[in-house]
């Protein structure tokens, strides 16, 4: 499970607001990895949940998407409507 491999779409969006949002993009995926690693023993009920969510948002093609949600952590990503909005 890496946020850095050949499975995540291409992002969409104007050249400067790509390149920003690949970064946020690859941290937010990271945070969210890490936290998936530590449920998997702890909390297997909320890991199968932050699992799903995970798997959805990994395919967020928009860069502006990233953008907005730069200054989200990775629980109200996976746990607010529409992805932490």
């Amino acid at each position: 499970m890496s946020s850095t491999n050949n499975t995540l779409p291409e992002l969409i969006g104007s050249e400067k607001q790509i390149s920003w949002a690949v970064d946020i993009r690859d941290e937010k995926l990271a945070e969210i990895e890490n936290a998936l690693r530590m449920l998997e023993t702890r909390n297997p009920a909320e890991y199968a949940k932050v699992l799903s969510v995970f798997i959805e948002i990994r395919q967020q093609a928009d860069a502006k998407f990233w953008i907005d949600r730069r200054s989200r952590s990775w629980r109200v990503l996976m746990y607010l409507p529409n992805y932490g909005a």
